[in-house]
């Protein structure tokens, strides 16, 4: 019976290491430990250690942009916007970790990088202007599986 009940633990935690959605803090192991939490790249299949937990829900996440097109920069790019709440749990993140890079992820699979606004006022997320249109293209499928 008991060691059931570890299977079906096991199980339960591997699923949601699996599901796992949200905005996350990158870390960067150090020389004598291991990353505890991995997850995959959808462009290029890198792995990116992250926090355990998200600091934003997907939930929070109240609107995704198609792709657009921005001609003074010449850089094609996605937003996404975030809740009030998200927005400032974000901004208090930056103020108080100014250097950190954050995650987004959708059902265990890193959608994106990005890095805080330097004055920490951020409204929404741009995603993907360093990335191509193709890879881009990729990002907006992945963002497509967030229930909106």
């Amino acid at each position: 019976m008991i060691h059931r009940a570890i299977w079906v633990l096991v199980l339960s935690v591997t699923f949601y290491q699996e599901k796992a959605s949200g905005i996350y803090i990158t870390i960067a192991p150090g020389r004598k430990t291991t990353c505890e939490h991995e997850l995959r790249m959808v462009i290029g299949k890198s792995r990116v250690c992250v926090s355990k937990k998200p600091i934003v829900a997907i939930d929070e996440i109240k609107y995704i942009t198609e792709i657009l097109y921005d001609p003074k920069s010449m850089v094609h790019y996605i937003d996404a916007g975030l809740t009030s709440s998200g927005i400032q749990t974000l901004n208090k993140t930056v103020s108080s970790l100014p250097k950190s890079r954050f995650a987004l992820v959708v059902d265990g699979e890193v959608v994106c990088l990005f890095s805080g606004a330097a004055d920490g006022s951020i409204n929404a997320i741009r995603l993907g202007e360093d990335a191509r249109l193709e890879d881009l293209k990729t990002i907006q499928q992945a963002l497509k599986k967030i229930d909106l």
